[in-house]
């Protein structure tokens, strides 16, 4: 038997635990997608529980695609960063497709919003992250970031469960958090309109400890009248910070902004 060292130069923990696998498999239900896709299989922990037929493996260590080749003959195996890949390239048919992943702590939001941004995402996201980019994933007003309105434009988002370091091999020094997220229908954001709001999330969270008024102005998105005018016409006061937006408000402020 090959014996594969994790390689920290890939964030590579390897997940061991048989509860917590069982747990991502039933948040996925793959056998509802004609078309899987998985990041970082690595030793294969999650991929020997999921269908052969449709299965496509994302995986950046070289030493592992030979093993992945040999293990899962069926799966089509592409050696990729998969923060960098196109995943459009994938050409399901416009079916809908499920991604599920132990995905490395350093990579996770690059991979997550890459998928997301797709012309044709999956239809749903099940996987592990570090705790604390999870809690910012699932912030709600009061304590948003524009991670978490980024991942509210996009999909809905719900906590599966905690995986502590001793579910993986190396242990890492920090909790995991296994997310399922949930892409909405193209009907609800047209395809790029996704991206100017959150560019305008980044105007107004880009200094916290200003009012998003101040924010929007300094970046030369609007004047302050017609910021403060929608805030107030909204329910907030006029210093009201990015934080406490939810995800519908930046939409309905990008198209109040044009």
């Amino acid at each position: 038997m090959v014996r594969i060292t994790p390689k920290k130069s890939f964030g590579q923990h390897f997940l061991h635990d048989q509860s917590v696998i069982a747990k991502i498999i039933e948040a996925a239900s793959p056998e509802d997608y004609k078309f899987v896709v998985e990041v970082g299989p690595g030793t294969g922990a999650l991929t020997r529980k999921l269908p052969a037929k449709g299965l496509t493996l994302l995986e950046a260590d070289r030493e592992l695609i030979l093993k992945l080749e040999t293990d899962y003959p069926e799966a089509t195996v592409i050696q990729t960063d998969a923060a960098a890949f196109d995943y459009d390239l994938l050409r399901f048919e416009n079916e809908s497709w499920l991604l599920i992943g132990n995905l490395p702590y350093n990579a996770a939001t690059a991979i997550v919003m890459k998928t997301l941004e797709a012309k044709h995402p999956p239809a749903r996201l099940v996987i592990m992250v570090q705790k604390e980019v999870g809690e910012r994933m699932l912030a709600l007003p009061g304590h948003m970031s524009v991670l978490s309105v980024a991942i509210g434009v996009y999909a809905t988002a719900e906590k599966i469960c905690i995986v502590k370091p001793g579910a993986f091999v190396p242990p890492p020094k920090v909790d995991s958090m296994v997310l399922r997220l949930t892409s909405k229908s193209p009907l609800q954001l047209p395809h790029n309109w996704g991206r100017v709001v959150i560019a305008l999330a980044k105007a107004g969270f880009a200094s916290r400890r200003k009012f998003l008024v101040s924010n929007l102005v300094k970046a030369g998105i609007c004047e302050a009248e017609s910021a403060r005018g929608w805030l107030v016409e909204h329910g907030f006061t006029s210093k009201a910070r990015a934080e406490e937006l939810t995800v519908e408000h930046w939409k309905l402020l990008a198209a109040h902004l044009g």
